[in-house]
């Protein structure tokens, strides 16, 4: 399936902030004060979803000099899926960023040095948003992928669901999109965690050390100190106390109830092997001590 850029762009303009389609159009922005400091430090969560997004938006909000929002309007559905399928494009990527500017204005705010967006939905735009927010910081969320296959198969994903236009299908004449229709639902999800973390670590390897942290989702909603003060350290603000954090990881915002698929342990053999040639790589990587078939 071909995206429609410029569906995406009428789209995108229209869910846009009325202040910042004046400004586009060279009216005044009534409800922008351009006197007030624009925060010092950008930060994007990188993922899958279905990692804890909203969740983390509410943790980094426990910094009070952190304005942390999980999905702002206007959402970003399929601008991340034109940037897939249109990567090296540079005349894609002109607009791409030219929607962004629209979607996602300077941040400016008096009480906020840092502004940080967890929607997955920014992903795929890494590369843009960088060269709009020059100095932004990128966190890269993991989640075992028997956790977020889980998670895609009771939402029904690549099976009539609503947003399923904007997920990503493999590109035309790859060996992946010639398989592509004889593939179980499973077997796409798996393809989409593994494509979606490797387009992120392949982003990453261009960046600094100091410019991203990858943190396995079980790290840190388990509290782990290494994995929330790596979190925090990334957006360059303290830590809160380790009782307000623990309640913030318990609330577990979002968290997947309708549907049913079953828990990565309780998979036979033959399920796990279906998407293990997919995911096999970065199991390993990231969770070494689990995913073979026994």
């Amino acid at each position: 399936m071909v995206v429609n850029l410029k569906r995406i762009a009428r789209r995108l303009w229209r869910s846009s902030p009325q202040d910042w389609l004046a400004a586009l159009a060279g009216e005044k922005r009534a409800n922008v004060d351009s006197r007030q400091r624009e925060v010092g430090r950008y930060a994007w969560c990188l993922s899958t979803g279905r990692v804890g997004t909203k969740t983390l938006a509410a943790l980094g909000a426990l910094n009070g000099e952190v304005d942390a929002r999980h999905e702002p309007s206007p959402s970003l559905y399929g601008l991340g899926r034109v940037a897939y399928d249109r990567r090296g494009e540079e005349a894609a990527g002109e607009v791409i960023r030219e929607a962004l500017s629209a979607c996602r204005p300077p941040v400016r705010a008096e009480q906020f040095n840092v502004s940080l967006e967890t929607s997955p939905q920014v992903t795929f735009l890494a590369e843009q948003l960088r060269d709009l927010f020059p100095g932004s910081r990128f966190v890269h969320v993991i989640r075992h992928p028997g956790a977020v296959l889980r998670s895609g198969m009771r939402r029904r994903w690549y099976d009539g669901h609503s947003h399923d236009r904007w997920r990503l299908v493999p590109t035309e004449g790859s060996a992946a999109a010639t398989d592509w229709d004889r593939w179980s639902r499973c077997e796409k999800n798996a393809w989409l965690w593994a494509e979606t973390n490797r387009w992120i670590l392949e982003f990453l390897e261009k960046l600094s050390p100091e410019e991203y942290v990858t943190i396995r989702s079980e790290d840190l909603f388990d509290g782990q100190e290494e994995a929330v003060n790596a979190f925090f350290g990334c957006l360059g603000v303290a830590p809160p106390p380790a009782p307000v954090i623990a309640k913030v990881l318990g609330r577990k915002l979002n968290r997947q109830t309708a549907g049913s698929f079953p828990e990565w342990g309780d998979w036979s053999r033959e399920q796990r092997e279906e998407v293990l040639p997919h995911v096999e790589g970065l199991l390993q990587q990231f969770y070494p001590s689990d995913g073979l078939p026994t």
